[in-house]
């Protein structure tokens, strides 16, 4: 179960990272090791911060880690908001050479709400768990440095996945959320 919700997580908020990882790859087809490069190495330094905020959190009565899950779900909210108003379009790619200093300069400014999803997950989860978030943090974005690639081999697969990932990324969050929010036997305190 941890490992599925961990996944989920991942995904829930890098469905924009997916984007602007395909872009960069298009960008640099002939060269795509330092964009993926980049982008692992943003993932390493966003799990970083989110297992140090989490386990600093560690000092906080354990009774009300689980209501850190309100994060995921107000930002799912919100974006089931925008879809609502229509005001959803797909990332706006921007104008730099990729490479891996590039492609972390990108992605990291956009990783805010992976932190924002991953802290709670991680607070709310067994401290001896957490490099089974970590490790499966990191494989699933592999898997979508795989993913950006086989987009940029098919524009039309492109297009497809961005629409659906505006759809459902807000449903993923707040699924994440309302995981954080139950007690479960991975939780550092079961009430």
């Amino acid at each position: 179960m941890l490992v599925a919700v961990s996944a989920v997580a991942f995904v829930s908020t890098n469905i924009d990272n997916l984007l602007m990882l395909s872009a960069l790859l298009a960008m640099s087809a002939a060269r795509p090791l330092p964009v993926v490069t980049g982008f692992l190495l943003t993932t390493v330094i966003v799990i970083g911060a989110a297992l140090l905020i989490a386990r600093l959190g560690d000092l906080v009565d354990t009774r009300y880690v689980g209501l850190l899950g309100l994060i995921p779900i107000a930002l799912g909210i919100r974006g089931l908001m925008t879809l609502m108003r229509g005001n959803a379009g797909p990332a706006a790619t921007q104008d730099v050479s990729p490479g891996v200093w590039r492609t972390a300069a990108v992605i990291l400014p956009m990783s805010g709400d992976s932190v924002a999803v991953y802290v709670p997950l991680i607070a709310d989860t067994s401290p001896g768990l957490d490099a089974v978030v970590a490790v499966t943090l990191l494989l699933a974005a592999a898997g979508l440095a795989g993913l950006a690639n086989l987009l940029v081999s098919r524009p039309v697969l492109r297009s497809r996945v961005g629409w659906l990932g505006e759809r459902l990324m807000p449903w993923l969050m707040i699924g994440v959320g309302i995981y954080v929010l139950a007690d479960t036997p991975t939780d550092v305190f079961l009430g």
